[in-house]
């Protein structure tokens, strides 16, 4: 089978920290490694005296890792389990698992999002047509659009793993971002792939924007919407981003969102990333999508994804086991009726319905991803240092983007 090899199975795959490298390596021997202790971690107070906590217990978590491919995965009895694929279909299709000790939240949210978008997004990563790279050839080529234009990725199917008994017959899974499935392999391989062209090591996917990895993933373009803003609260008494969400819905705009805060209770303290905000059943700084709107009389739903498992979703009103859709059946028939939204509240496939009100009140960050066809018309400009102004001109629409880095690409699209 196929080793890469300019990605190789080690723990410089792993880290782009050397204080998880050494952590690794000194763990390996047998070595103690006291700054990834608990207490030292609960005590530290500066930016850096937490990054340095957290890059060693990385480390040492990475230790116990094991570097593996999908058809190695199950090393015991298959019973109850199907062959490993890119894609498998079910009620857990699409949904994303973090793992520990790599903050890749932003990317897996923005994997769940074009998942569960309508035109196939997430296969049009893969340059291989079926399965048998993956399971016969050792290898998968993605396609992620980088300055400008699709840039092909191979790399072999070897992840690192780690233990894992949820399931009978699996023994271990991907230890970073992965599949709810076991079986099902697109979300890893992506993301290794990606890490590879990111900077060479999982590490360097520590921390990053939903709305690039969206650029990165479909070759669309993203702007980020931040609802507490003065002009954006403006649209919203004006029911002018309820008016804009359904135009976007309308185009197949990718649309991800997320509650990046949470009120913290009388005398407590706020709900960390990644855990539920007990009052709404939302997870923090976790991306969800947008599938659908609908209004119904004065009612204005929208129909959030939540991709990542059975926790966050929402259980305010009309929620999946809210009281609402029984004490109002008319707007459950209509619901019903329409056949394009798909509407089933008894079944647990990871969607829930919100009225537009709680929607803008509990989410705070809307990310959009504008998808081209073919009847568009690239113009890229490349230059350096100083501000980059892009234009785009979508569907009549100007938008100005300024970005300050060292080297930026101005774009414009023209239908």
């Amino acid at each position: 089978m196929f080793r890469d090899e300019t990605y190789e199975a080690s723990e410089h795959s792993l880290f782009n920290d050397p204080r998880s490298v050494s952590s690794f390596q000194r763990t390996r021997t047998g070595e103690p490694v006291p700054e990834a202790s608990g207490a030292l971690a609960a005590a530290a107070k500066t930016n850096e005296e937490v990054q340095a906590s957290f890059s060693a217990r990385a480390g040492v978590d990475g230790a116990s890792h094991e570097w593996m491919r999908p058809t190695d995965s199950y090393p015991e009895s298959k019973e109850g389990l199907q062959s490993p694929a890119l894609f498998i279909d079910g009620d857990d299709a699409g949904d994303v698992v973090k793992g520990e000790c790599l903050d890749d939240a932003w990317l897996l949210g923005a994997l769940g999002a074009i998942a569960a978008h309508p035109l196939a997004l997430v296969q049009n990563l893969f340059v291989e047509e079926d399965d048998t790279a993956l399971l016969s050839g050792g290898f998968v080529t993605c396609r992620f659009y980088i300055e400008g234009e699709w840039q092909e990725v191979k790399v072999d199917t070897r992840v690192p793993t780690r233990q894992w008994s949820e399931q009978k017959g699996v023994h271990r899974v991907a230890a970073y971002g992965r599949c709810r499935n076991p079986e099902e392999q697109w979300v890893q391989m992506v993301e290794k792939a990606y890490a590879k062209l990111y900077g060479g090591n999982y590490g360097c996917l520590n921390g990053g924007s939903v709305a690039d990895a969206l650029t990165d993933l479909t070759g669309g373009s993203s702007q980020t919407i931040v609802f507490t803003t003065p002009q954006v609260s403006d649209l919203i008494e004006r029911s002018m981003l309820w008016e804009r969400v359904q135009k976007y819905l309308s185009w197949y705009y990718v649309l991800a969102c997320s509650k990046t805060t949470s009120v913290p209770a009388s005398g407590g303290v706020g709900v960390k990333p990644g855990e539920t905000d007990p009052k709404s059943g939302l997870l923090i700084d976790r991306a969800y999508s947008i599938l659908t709107a609908k209004e119904i009389g004065a009612l204005r739903f929208v129909k959030v994804r939540n991709p990542w498992g059975r926790a966050g979703d929402w259980k305010g009103e009309w929620s999946d086991e809210s009281p609402k859709w029984d004490e109002h059946p008319e707007v459950e028939q209509a619901m019903k009726d329409d056949d394009s939204i798909g509407f089933d509240r008894l079944t647990r496939d990871g969607t829930f319905w919100m009225v537009w009100e709680d929607y803008v009140r509990q989410f705070d960050t809307l990310h959009m991803c504008r998808l081209f066809g073919e009847e568009f018309n690239q113009y890229l400009i490349q230059g350096k240092g100083g501000v980059g102004v892009g234009v785009g001109r979508v569907r009549g629409w100007i938008t100005w983007g300024v970005v300050c880095v060292c080297e930026c690409f101005l774009w414009l699209w023209l239908d």
